[in-house]
Order: C-alpha cells, then structure tokens, then sequence
C-alpha cells in the first residue's frame, strides 16, 4: 500500500440511479462523534440562515463566474467525456422530473429482500429503466448541460451545471489540498448564486440549498 493515496469526493451531485443500498444491523446506531458532529452543522447552519443577505444571480451568471472568476474551462461538447456525462445527466432527470415518459418502467418496486438473486434482478430493471432514458428523444425531453474543469497533474476540479433546472454539481480527486481548495470553490459559487428576499422569507428550495453549502466545514 502506498504511504500517500489520493483523496477523492463528489458533492452536491445527484444521486447515482444505479445505487443499491443494504441496511446493517446497526443503521440505527448513531455514534458520539457523529452526534457532534450533527450538532456542529446545525449550529452552522443556524447561523447562515440569520446572517445571509438577498443577492442573487442566475444560473448562467453562475457560468459565468465559474469561467471568469474562478478559472475554470469548460469542457467542449464535443468531448466523448462530455458526451457521456450529459447522456447520463439526461438520463437521470428524465427519471426524476418525466418518469411518466418511461411507461411501466416509471417506477422500480422497492427490494424483495437482500438475496443475491433479488438484487441482481433489482438491478438488471434499474439498467433497463437507465438504457430506456437515454432512448427518449431529445425532442422530447432535454437539458441545458454544461461542465468546467480545472486540472494540475494528478488533480482535477470540476462543476457540473444544469441551467434548466438551476442544477449545480461539483467534484474533485486528488490530494487533500485539491478537496479543500475544490469546497473553497463551491463556497464561493453558492455564494455568489445566492438568494432572493423572496426566498429568505419563505425558506424556499434554493435557499436550504445555499445555506447547506456555505455551512459546509472546508475539510
């Protein structure tokens, strides 16, 4: 094992459609340290929520900023990384926001139980719910998709922005001082995307979003 191995981390990324999720015996047990740790975040975000101030900008102002301000490249759509990348993301919020559109395939019935037979056949729906996204046309159902990197050797920072949606993700591989420079970033992106008087007086969806982040402990 080497002494030194890269850290790696996605954050604010949707959900993985492929995930499968098994409950130990001791899901319901909540360590001390993990109960600090709660308590601390709840703390921080009390705190944002008093003090943030309406300033908000759009999405593509959000591009924007990431380009100019950060410098950060965006990758060419012509990239067989992007490529992939905005299929998969294509693919996951027609499952979120259209399922309708996938027939019998909307939904995938919870587990049977947690043999291997009953996953393997979990999974083979879920690829086929996955594979029957990527066939509806884009005439259909599309997304506005865009992502920017930033690369050095071995480390690599990215964001992944949907505009449609007002959708932004981030990840970052490398060392420990690329993760903490790459969640200095989002800090940063979030609070510059920021929030509306509107949405500070009715604690929308966008302003949990912006505080969770500005909360979150660089690491």
């Amino acid at each position: 094992m080497a002494r030194k191995a890269s850290n790696a981390c996605k954050i604010g990324d949707s959900d993985g459609p492929t995930s499968v999720f098994i409950a130990g015996k001791n899901q319901g047990k909540v360590s001390l340290k993990n109960r600090i740790r709660r308590f601390v975040t709840h703390v921080r975000r009390n705190y944002v929520s008093k003090h943030i101030k309406p300033n908000p900008h759009t999405i593509e102002e959000v591009c924007s900023y990431i380009v100019d301000e950060l410098g950060y490249c965006e990758m060419g759509q012509d990239s067989p990384e992007y490529k992939d990348e905005y299929s998969e993301m294509r693919a996951s919020s027609l499952m979120q926001y259209q399922p309708e559109l996938l027939g019998d395939l909307a939904t995938i019935p919870d587990l049977k139980d947690h043999s291997q037979e009953a996953i393997m056949e979990h999974l083979a729906r879920i690829n086929l719910r996955i594979q029957a996204a990527k066939e509806i046309p884009q005439e259909i159902f599309d997304i506005d998709f865009h992502k920017f990197v930033m690369r050095d050797g071995d480390n690599e920072k990215d964001f992944t922005i949907e505009t449609t949606r007002n959708y932004i993700g981030a990840g970052a591989a490398g060392d420990s001082k690329n993760i903490r420079s790459h969640n200095r970033d989002l800090k940063k992106v979030y609070k510059y995307y920021g929030v509306s008087k509107e949405d500070i007086e009715n604690k929308t969806e966008r302003f949990d979003e912006v505080v969770k982040f500005l909360a979150m402990p660089l690491k």
